[in-house]
């Protein structure tokens, strides 16, 4: 009797543990399930119409709230009025008014889905093959560097222009095509690439430009994303990055080592900052080439709103270069009619943004550009009025990198 009520006791713990198990397994399933459908949510609503909205705002609070709640928010911002224009999803809308954000609507939903660029743009194969042809048109002065490889295994390619050694001169590092679908920085760049090897021994001041500095250009920082646009995904921003939730991107422009831990930790965002301080290759490529380089002078080149941008993004209390800063703003900017300062005066508080990084963690007076025009991929023709605007001004940028804290 007491090895028969043994057996049974056994066998039913046996069975009772089986149960537990498959609950367990159950529970587990439904966990995976439940994230399953949760991804495929995101999904959905990272490639949902998104409306083009003006928001108006209090103070810069609101904009830190809008853009953790997904709301993309140009960088057209007013201050002096409070507006800015962004795109929203319906759920984005839904998350303005359960702020109290006031906004209108300026264009009704739409897919961001586009045809691709517009005519005249080129693509990154383009770019890059273009790259090559002027390298090998000038090989005494054009050396080009694998500064590292994209999520994609895309080469992340910089061009290091001068005639002389490198280490030597004095160091400038221009870069464009960070945000995927902003078009007409990457030509811009390309168009200074062009002007100092196609001029050089033929003009005399870019000649000794080419000579006495070491000039490094980027033209296309994210490749991934700039192929997603011209896939037509039109007004993608961030990297391609797959962020295991159903979102992808990360912004390369807030994911450096500086005060990262503030920046938005939201997927959905297109200012998501990412898992952790340059976990990302593209801005792991320029943290490794300013820490080798030792860059005097820098330059970001971003659309739209018409701004000239320095450090901090962080804090609204300025550098103790804010006086040099300030100077180049004036040549530069204010010819322009652009609106010139901090970043986080000028338009909202950022974090872990690259500009604010160079310059904390290395010196490097880092400067951010806006172009003017209010669109991200303006017809071609735009781009002949910003050269017209930017080439003497690139130029000046290269000029001051020997000593720009007393020359500018």
């Amino acid at each position: 009797m007491r090895k028969n009520f043994k057996r049974f006791a056994t066998a039913l713990g046996f069975t009772l543990s089986l149960t537990a198990l498959a609950g367990c397994n159950g529970a587990l399933q439904l966990g995976n399930s439940n994230s399953d459908k949760q991804n495929a949510q995101n999904a959905a609503e990272s490639q949902a119409p998104r409306s083009q909205v003006r928001i108006y705002f209090r103070d810069v609070s609101q904009l830190e709230a809008a853009s953790r709640a997904g709301v993309d928010l140009f960088e057209n911002v007013d201050r002096t009025a409070g507006t800015v224009d962004a795109l929203a999803t319906a759920k984005g809308e839904d998350a303005l008014k359960r702020l109290g954000i006031r906004y209108e609507v300026l264009e009704a939903p739409r897919t961001t889905r586009g045809a691709g660029l517009p005519s005249g743009y080129q693509t990154v194969e383009a770019v890059m093959a273009d790259v090559k042809q002027v390298a090998a048109n000038y090989p005494s002065i054009v050396r080009l560097e694998t500064i590292g490889k994209s999520l994609q295994d895309r080469p992340l390619t910089a061009v290091h222009v001068t005639s002389k050694p490198q280490g030597i001169q004095p160091a400038v590092l221009i870069t464009s095509g960070q945000h995927a679908r902003e078009l007409p920085p990457v030509e811009l760049n390309m168009r200074l690439l062009k002007l100092l090897t196609e001029q050089y021994g033929k003009d005399p001041a870019i000649t000794k430009l080419v000579d006495t500095r070491d000039i490094w250009l980027v033209p296309v920082l994210n490749p991934d994303g700039r192929t997603m646009v011209e896939g037509g995904s039109a007004m993608w921003r961030k990297n391609a990055r797959n962020n295991g939730d159903g979102t992808r991107g990360v912004d390369t422009n807030r994911n450096a080592d500086d005060h990262f831990e503030q920046g938005n930790p939201s997927t959905h965002a297109d200012d998501y900052r990412g898992s952790a301080p340059f976990s990302e290759p593209e801005s792991q490529a320029i943290r490794d080439l300013c820490a080798r380089e030792k860059f005097t002078v820098s330059l970001d080149i971003h659309c739209y709103g018409g701004m000239f941008l320095w450090p901090p993004g962080n804090t609204s209390t300025p550098t103790k270069d804010e006086a040099t800063f300030r100077k180049i703003g004036d040549h530069i900017a204010k010819p322009l009619g652009y609106r010139y300062g901090t970043i986080n005066r000028t338009i909202y508080p950022t974090y872990a943004d690259m500009a604010t990084w160079q310059y904390n963690a290395h010196g490097i007076l880092a400067f951010a550009a806006e172009l003017q025009d209010p669109r991200f991929n303006p017809p071609f023709s735009q781009v002949d009025t910003d050269w017209k605007q930017w080439k003497d001004n690139l130029l000046y940028l290269i000029d001051v990198a020997d000593s720009p804290r007393t020359r500018s």
